[in-house]
């Protein structure tokens, strides 16, 4: 019994070391592929929410740069990347494009290490398959626009580590760590529009785990900070729609974009009816130990899905597969296989069921490497031959040259 207890064990141990080596493979893969398209050169939202920002801040007062630091993009606020923005530059006293790209993508490393210590609270033996599943989904190279677009990368990516982050914190038992939850609870509320029902999960995970004083606090800090968001806010251009059928089409397309555009809504049909299958809750609202956090995970992209319907709804149909909502798709995606492999551990097909899966999302993973590959291409083509990826080229004109006076960074030096 203890021989074959050993081999079991032994078994396990090998499947996890072979999925951290395949994990690292897939990771040097998505790096290779930005290093060799990523350009110091601004592209689209670059100009504004980095170029005119580090401009104004650079000629701001320590009052003026901290409300520049809380200051709108768009419908957003993204804090956390302007705190990365001002840093880089009070750092080196220019700015970077292809640094600030680098760093953006290292929160998607960020994402796959708190992944992986959350996976080991739910599989503590044999974690290796859950852990490549969702290193496999996360370095996806369809995630093409925010792995090589500075602004799309460090506000995207970063909501998702941020709020992972927070409930890392929360997780611990030590009272001290309260005070970074907090910090992180409230970088996440200020770091996107999503941000906001972020902070709102993170006191449903305290209230899950049922500690009193962990969800006075996260509830608290909601409380407090979520409406100071609305603080001299200004509502950008109405995108949403106020067609039900429109609105559903989005949500459902941009669930199942990590398979496909074409059947978007059937792939995203069916990855909601098999999340609401293998939810590992029962019927008295008791979870499985160490899920709480996947499945607070998994309700965030879902409100994010929600809110990017709601809001975007109006625009083409094409944009529901837009690469700066990769990430989320893919996350929730590589959820919905960790809960699927947790339903099926004592089943007799858990090894067939675990490999046709696996074989479906490395599938997946080749033709969506086509599909990021091929666009990669498109826009380094697009950045060193076009004068100003912008809207308006007069308006880029001026940042750049605002941004070149002040010695920020000079865009004719990098043509």
């Amino acid at each position: 019994m203890d021989n074959a207890l050993t081999a079991t064990e032994n078994k396990v141990n090998y499947l996890n070391y072979i999925s951290c080596f395949a994990i690292i493979i897939v990771a040097l893969v998505y790096f290779s592929t930005v290093n060799t398209f990523a350009l110091n050169l601004p592209y689209r939202d670059d100009y504004n929410a980095i170029l005119e920002f580090l401009t104004k801040f650079k000629l701001a007062g320590s009052g003026e740069k901290i409300a520049l630091l809380f200051s709108q993009h768009g419908e957003h606020r993204i804090l956390a990347s302007r705190i990365v923005y001002a840093l880089y530059y009070i750092i080196t006293g220019t700015i970077n494009f292809k640094d600030i790209i680098f760093i953006a993508n290292l929160q998607v490393v960020g994402i796959l290490l708190l992944g992986i210590y959350f996976l080991r609270k739910c599989f503590p033996a044999n974690w290796g398959i859950p852990a490549f599943v969702f290193g496999l989904c996360i370095f996806d190279i369809n995630n093409f626009e925010n792995a090589d677009f500075a602004m799309a990368g460090m506000q995207n990516f970063g909501i998702v580590m941020l709020f992972m982050l927070s409930m890392f914190f929360y997780n611990k038992d030590n009272k001290k760590m309260l005070i970074p939850a907090v910090l992180f609870q409230l970088l996440t509320t200020y770091s996107s529009g999503s941000g906001l029902s972020a902070s709102l999960i993170l006191f449903l995970f305290c209230l899950l785990n049922k500690d009193r004083l962990k969800s006075i606090v996260s509830g608290a800090t909601f409380l407090v900070f979520a409406p100071m968001y609305f603080i001299n806010y200004k509502p950008g251009d109405k995108m949403g729609s106020s067609d039900i059928g429109k609105i559903s089409d989005f949500f459902f397309h941009m669930v199942g974009a990590h398979f496909s555009f074409e059947y978007g809504v059937i792939c995203g049909v069916l990855l909601l009816v098999l999340l609401a299958v293998t939810l590992p809750v029962n019927k008295k609202i008791q979870f499985k130990p160490g899920t709480i956090p996947l499945i607070c995970l998994a309700l965030f992209m879902l409100a994010s899905f929600t809110t990017a319907a709601l809001f975007r709804s109006s625009l083409p149909i094409l944009q529901s597969y837009a690469s700066r909502y990769f990430i989320l798709n893919h996350v929730l995606t590589a959820l919905v296989f960790c809960f699927l492999f947790l339903k099926i551990q004592d089943h007799k097909l858990k090894w067939p069921v675990t490999i046709a899966s696996l074989l479906l999302l490395l599938y997946t993973y080749s033709n969506n490497y086509e599909y990021g590959k091929k666009n990669f291409v498109l826009e380094n083509y697009r950045l060193q031959n076009m004068e100003f990826v912008f809207p308006v080229q007069e308006e880029a004109k001026k940042l750049t040259e605002n941004a070149c006076k002040e010695g920020i960074y000079c865009i004719q030096e990098e043509r």
